[in-house]
């Protein structure tokens, strides 16, 4: 397929994309730079690429630091990243291309695509997929499943069988790279091509993304980026045993191939505007409630602001695509350091040099309805940084991630700006399975943002520093 009305439409954002190829640090200082090496600095960030999109105008193309420390190559618009769970927003597109062209239905049971899954999931369809509402566990993690090598089809849905439901389908929600992984070989079921070979024909080539592609760990081409990870005080090389993503964040790219990404989510020319009305609708529970999630994004408000993003997270890679709907702005940042949300932390305080009303110091505390839980919490903080975790606080799923060594190191530099003062309440959602605060926090003379999510009966299931200012 060739879009030429599209290429027509964007062929000045191409050819500026092109053009800017080989921009690199060192190019004239701004305050955009400014914070991005700053940035850089306080994570121990070797490489990094931004695009920023404001009202259909590429304002910034750059590429920070290295792509690889020890050969010295530096980062440039081109350099390949991992870009992980990003490339669900392009899995979801391909089954909306074949959604508008019959050949698949987003409420049909994935037994018509997949005769071969096991009776258990007769009740989940591809909408339930592409929203994480299917209860089909996710194999990340799961014992056979943290291995490099590929397993083919009848492979993966007979090991993924084995287990149970989490929950009935469309009961709840839970983030699921399975549910992606089963979309990409209902793409390959529905189109007679494979995952890859769709998404090439379909999606790359059309809109010229010419760097797109399978991040398969054998293969060799230009401009691929090193992948690293902070640990023990120290730059170390990834892990490379990794578990396969497939069509859940098997995928490489650059800020110069997701800025055309970028250029046909903002027209109906790639998708038509019912698809693209799908694409941004939070999943609906059987219940009758949404959770903020669509088709391979997340559908959000901060403070206000609406937003639609998703991160990307590999081992030695971190990656951000955010859209601010209501202001036409798009921020993308691909780093080579693989601390979890690393990416989106950087991503929201760039928001804020182009969204001035979002920075932190602005927001207005609300009441607190339950001021015993503000109290709760702020002790929870006050703990973690003086090196203690309130276990009790927290569920038991979330635990694990409490002593990560990326989330010890963090909390020990917050920890040094200072004294924690005032704890307050700015912003709460209320959500199927619990709620989300938002808590800022004075620490010394930083703003420190923390969201916690918070179970129906009042346990911590995620805590995560948002943003510091």
């Amino acid at each position: 397929m060739v879009i030429d009305k599209y290429i027509g439409k964007y062929w000045v954002l191409l050819w500026w994309v092109g053009a800017m190829g080989m921009v690199t640090v060192d190019a004239l200082a701004d305050p955009v730079d400014a914070y991005i090496r700053q940035q850089m600095d306080r994570y121990h960030v070797p490489g990094l690429a931004l695009a920023v999109v404001q009202g259909g105008r590429v304002v910034k193309l750059q590429g920070y630091g290295r792509a690889s420390v020890e050969h010295d190559v530096p980062t440039t618009v081109n350099s390949v990243f991992e870009i992980g769970s990003i490339s669900k927003q392009m899995t979801a597109a391909a089954i909306l291309l074949l959604v508008e062209e019959g050949q698949v239905d987003l409420d049909a049971s994935i037994h018509t695509y997949i005769p071969e899954s096991p009776p258990l999931w007769q009740g989940v369809t591809i909408r339930h997929l592409l929203t994480h509402t299917s209860g089909i566990k996710n194999y990340t993690g799961l014992p056979g499943f943290e291995l490099s090598r590929r397993l083919n089809r009848a492979g993966f849905v007979h090991e993924l069988s084995t287990y149970p439901l989490d929950f009935a389908p469309g009961e709840h929600w839970a983030y699921s790279n399975s549910g992606y992984n089963l979309l990409g070989y209902i793409i390959g079921q529905g189109s007679g091509l494979s995952y890859w070979s769709f998404l090439k024909k379909r999606l790359f080539d059309p809109l010229g993304m010419a760097s797109t592609r399978d991040r398969d760990l054998i293969d060799v081409f230009p401009h691929r980026v090193t992948g690293y990870e902070w640990y023990d005080e120290m730059l170390q090389g990834r892990d490379y045993n990794l578990t396969d993503l497939f069509a859940a964040g098997a995928m490489v790219s650059t800020v110069s191939d997701l800025v055309k990404w970028n250029a046909a989510l903002s027209t109906t020319d790639f998708l038509t505007a019912d698809s693209m009305k799908e694409m941004w609708k939070p999943a609906r529970l059987n219940n009758g409630e949404t959770y903020p999630y669509g088709f391979g994004w997340n559908i959000e408000e901060i403070r206000g602001i609406r937003r639609l993003r998703h991160n990307g997270q590999t081992a030695g890679f971190s990656s951000n695509f955010t859209h601010y709907p209501d202001h036409n702005l798009t921020i993308i940042i691909l780093c080579n350091l693989g601390t979890i949300d690393l990416a989106a932390w950087i991503a929201h305080g760039l928001a804020k040099h182009y969204l001035p009303e979002f920075s932190l110091s602005r927001a207005i505390p609300i009441f607190a309805s339950q001021p015993a839980m503000t109290r709760r919490f702020k002790t929870v903080v006050q703990d973690r940084l003086e090196g203690r975790i309130s276990v009790g606080e927290f569920t038991v799923e979330a635990r694990s991630s409490l002593v990560l060594d990326h989330t010890e190191t963090m909390y020990r530099r917050i920890a040094a700006y200072g004294a924690l003062s005032k704890f307050e309440l700015i912003s709460e959602e209320k959500r199927p399975q619990g709620r989300r605060l938002y808590y800022r926090a004075a620490i010394g003379e930083r703003l420190v943002l923390f969201r916690f999510d918070v179970t129906n009966d009042a346990r911590i299931s995620s805590l995560i520093v948002e943003e510091e200012e």
